[in-house]
């Protein structure tokens, strides 16, 4: 008994010494970590193709001038990344490689909210449990927006800059604090218009705090009411958007995609939960028959019942936003991602308080976190080395590794027009397939044929209204056919999403058309070599570009 508590004290003390260490040095730990998750990210974006919403925003920043894009979003034409495409318009002047260039606001955005979620945490807790919430946000869902060439971080930084600044307008009332919530709030709904629910949590909290304190704080309401306002540059083309794209939209709002939204967090992070439950366990043992409670807790303070609020509403955006999105016809996950910043707060500083909030307990959690994070954050720090070392070669690896794929091989051997009804798929190989493979690609379009195949409408809708602005090389089916009868097809594995497979092989049911697959299959977009031996009955152009 004696040896087994002299053990216990030795432990406690050793994670203590180690605690106070990390508190001494905190922040330069936390620039040392950011620092090495920037090379991580850089490397991580090196490695992975642009995706179908990066290659879009990348043909509009690359239009001649910044009118240029900003007609494009006010025209309805797309919603998400008036600003990111205006920071990347202006960042065309640094000679990287795409990959990196249109990621790295993402990446900067992405470590500027983890720095601001850690002062949040580090003003109540002891260091190790702001560097543990840092770990957990590093995980998913927020580390693939890190390196997504939208404006969802710029969003989550704006969110992490205004938390800090309210959380320093409950110590001392200043026209400061209440302006960074303002710019940090006006930030993020320029960047998502979603933001705008962000007033629920700031607003409640910001009441809580006042009935407190009994004292209205009055530059703070107005820093809350007032950043909406930023929202009206850009309305007018959501607005236009909402009525293009609105009632076809392919993610409509439903109960069930917001409880996803949870349990895909949960289930994906499955092992932060048994790390919580492991700390704690332990915690508990090395608290048995330690110091009071009034010894551990005097050294550092905790959340208020206003933070509490706002990270707890923070943590439930999903689903007070649900109801308003059925008005909006949208809902994603990705529009709600501030609700991940709350959860992981919320994990733990409740860790925390359980823990009676002591720095032994604190350590072990966050030995636990980064054993299990930092391994995957960091394993592509030597693809970021030779990325910034080489920032010019990275869309030359990546165009010839996706062109060593067997089914490009395909495409390549053939002189045959390519026929692409995926977005994603003919973006992709608009972007890193070979200049004479670029010239013989066509996006086919059929409203004709959205109601059999309505997935696949808000894609179309896209191209039609913007593709041959952007470059692309789009089609409806009904010209495109007459005059080429016998092509290639490309089929990606998405098949729920986009119309032209389904319809070819309608058509070859009818005995319009012959279809051959060439190959590879399973796991890899298929090609199939079409003829038509008589061509389908088209409505007329008026019915099908309704």
């Amino acid at each position: 008994m004696i040896l087994g508590s002299a053990a216990k004290q030795k432990a406690s003390s050793a994670l203590e010494r180690i605690e106070e260490k990390v508190e001494q040095h905190a922040g330069a730990g936390m620039v040392v970590l950011l620092c090495l998750l920037f090379v991580a990210l850089v490397g991580l974006a090196a490695s992975d193709y642009l995706w179908y919403d990066e290659l879009i925003i990348v043909r509009v920043a690359a239009l001649p001038h910044w009118h240029d894009i900003w007609n494009f979003y006010a025209s309805g034409l797309d919603t998400i990344g008036l600003l990111y495409a205006l920071v990347l318009h202006a960042l065309r002047i640094f000679p990287v490689d795409d990959e990196i260039r249109s990621r790295l606001p993402a990446i900067v955005s992405f470590l500027g909210m983890l720095w601001c979620v850690f002062v949040f945490v580090r003003r109540r807790y002891a260091a190790v449990y702001a560097f543990a919430v840092v770990l957990l946000l590093t995980t998913f869902p927020l580390l693939a927006f890190a390196v997504f060439a939208k404006s969802y971080t710029l969003e989550l930084a704006g969110l992490g800059f205004a938390m800090i600044c309210w959380q320093k307008g409950l110590e001392q009332s200043s026209g400061w604090g209440a302006f960074g919530v303002w710019c940090g709030l006006a930030v993020a709904i320029s960047s998502h218009t979603f933001a705008v629910f962000l007033m629920v949590p700031f607003a409640a909290a910001q009441w809580r705090a006042d009935a407190r304190r009994r004292r209205v704080n009055w530059a703070m309401w107005a820093a809350l009411v007032l950043f909406p306002a930023a929202l009206l540059p850009v309305l007018a083309g959501d607005l236009r958007a909402a009525k293009l794209y609105g009632s076809n939209f392919w993610s409509q709002p439903s109960s069930a995609l917001m409880k996803q939204t949870y349990i895909d967090y949960f289930a994906t992070n499955w092992r932060f939960l048994v790390i919580l439950l492991i700390a704690g366990l332990i915690a508990s043992l090395m608290l048995a028959d330690g110091k009071s409670a009034e010894e551990l807790t005097e050294r550092k303070k905790e959340f208020s019942g206003p933070e509490w609020m706002l990270v707890g509403l923070l943590t439930a955006l999903p689903a007070f936003v649900l109801p308003a999105s059925y008005l909006l016809h949208a809902y994603r996950a990705d529009y709600v991602m501030g609700y991940a910043i709350g959860l992981g707060i919320l994990l733990v500083a409740s860790f925390a308080e359980q823990s009676r909030r002591t720095g032994a307990a604190g350590t072990v959690l966050l030995i636990l976190f980064a054993a299990v994070t930092l391994k995957v954050d960091l394993k592509t720090m030597p693809q970021g080395i030779r990325a910034l070392v080489h920032p010019k070669s990275v869309h030359a690896a990546l165009a010839a590794r996706y062109n060593s794929e067997q089914w490009v091989k395909v495409l390549e051997r053939s002189d045959l027009p390519v026929l692409v009804g995926d977005h994603l798929l003919y973006t992709r190989l608009d972007c890193y397939a070979s200049p004479e493979l670029k010239r013989r690609l066509y996006f086919l379009t059929d409203f004709a044929e959205v109601r059999t195949y309505p997935m696949s409408e808000t894609s179309q809708r896209n191209f039609l209204v913007f593709g041959k602005l952007l470059g692309y090389q789009t089609m409806d089916v009904g010209e495109f056919l007459p005059e080429h009868r016998h092509a290639l097809m490309a089929v990606g594995v998405m098949l729920g999403t986009y119309w032209l497979p389904p319809y070819m092989m309608h058509q070859a049911q009818l005995g319009n058309a012959s279809l051959r697959l060439l190959g590879p299959g399973f796991e890899e977009p298929d090609v199939y070599e079409v003829q038509f031996s008589r061509l389908p009955e088209f409505p007329v152009a008026e019915q099908r570009q309704r």
